[in-house]
């Protein structure tokens, strides 16, 4: 009997049951497939998978199954590649970039410099084209006002200058503190110094800076030792020398607007600086002639005695003695960047007898 022998066909407890109630065993999807009954199809009794024995219906099954999970595989790998792709590009766009912004600030400096030395070049040939002697001395001379043998190729040039400025007002060295107070005048003293200067070159125009001047006149809270007037921009080189000139003649010619008497002592002991504003490359030689200019003055033991100098480029400059204004000027030393101030004893002593070169020279020297 069939039921009698159920324990002979050696099946499962499991399967034994679904036999006996008519269901089948599930199974999972590739195990379905191998069997035939993936999407409702019944396994062929003969024929072949893939070369080997199945059904054709198998083979479809299987085939589809595969076909999905590959797709899956390749999506799933696809995007992880693009992820990766996307974290590497920016990986490697900080590396470089590190890499790179140190060279880009060398080049920029690299830039920055080449720039520089063009306009030092230009300088230079302006330089050396042109302004062979200048006069920065004191008021006494009036070198500025006429072509008396100096020629006026010391004006040529790329550098346009914006101010000429006045300093001079007392013998005493503004940088010792206790003399500080005795070296200034009042700001309305200046103010009234400017509107006679304005005066004196009044058929000039409107040349004159003259909201700027006030700016920074009034920014000096505690007297000034020197003052500015500028000029608007694109005036040109020779107007401010020009006026330089006016105003020098009107200082010697003894001006009431510019003596200021109670200010500053007596004449003789005025002697005011106009400075026209030098070229950056001119600074350092337009510092050491204003120097010497007010340690000759402070020096000096021959009251109408007075120096002016010539300039031979910004790294040379002559100073000239004189013992009155109706006598020879005699070149009594000569200044260059490299060696500073030689000082001629014999040609000092015929400017002022009481005047030790040796020991000027030294003072001269001693805060290069």
């Amino acid at each position: 009997m069939l039921a009698e022998d159920d324990d002979d066909l050696g099946l499962p407890e499991a399967k034994r049951a679904n036999l006996s109630t008519g269901k089948e065993e599930e199974v999972d999807e590739v195990t379905a497939a191998l069997m035939g009954k993936g999407n409702g199809k019944k396994a062929a009794s003969s024929g072949t998978l893939g070369g080997v024995g199945g059904g054709g219906d198998n083979d479809e099954g299987v085939v589809g199954l595969l076909k999905n999970q590959f797709a899956a595989m390749r999506k799933e790998m696809s995007s992880l590649l693009v992820t990766n792709k996307e974290e590497l590009a920016k990986e490697i766009v900080g590396q470089v970039t590190a890499q790179v912004a140190p060279i880009g600030a060398k080049v920029d400096a690299l830039t920055t410099r080449q720039e520089e030395q063009a306009e030092q070049i230009k300088s230079i040939q302006a330089q050396l084209q042109g302004r062979a002697s200048s006069d920065m001395g004191s008021a006494g001379s009036t070198r500025a006002a006429s072509d008396s043998g100096y020629g006026f190729s010391w004006r040529f040039g790329a550098f346009s200058p914006g101010y000429i400025q006045v300093s001079g007002f007392s013998k005493k060295d503004p940088r010792v503190i206790e003399n500080r107070d005795q070296s200034k005048i009042t700001v309305e003293k200046a103010r009234n110094m400017i509107v006679s200067l304005y005066a004196v070159s009044a058929s000039r125009g409107e040349v004159f800076d003259k909201e700027r001047t006030e700016r920074d006149l009034t920014s000096n809270k505690f007297g000034v030792s020197r003052f500015r007037v500028y000029f608007k921009s694109g005036t040109l080189k020779d107007t401010v020398w020009e006026v330089r000139a006016e105003w020098t003649d009107a200082f010697c010619q003894k001006s009431v607007g510019l003596m200021c008497p109670n200010a500053f002592g007596p004449y003789q002991d005025q002697h005011l600086g106009w400075l026209v504003e030098p070229a950056p490359e001119d600074r350092k030689r337009i510092s050491e002639t204003r120097k010497a200019t007010a340690q000759f003055h402070n020096r000096k033991t021959v009251r109408t005695a007075n120096v002016a100098f010539e300039s031979g480029g910004s790294e040379r400059a002559w100073m000239y003695g004189q013992a009155s204004a109706g006598s020879d000027r005699i070149c009594i030393g000569d200044w260059s960047a490299k060696e500073g101030w030689k000082l001629s004893p014999a040609q000092l002593q015929l400017v002022d007898a009481n005047l030790k070169a040796s020991e000027w020279e030294g003072a001269l020297n001693a805060t290069r």
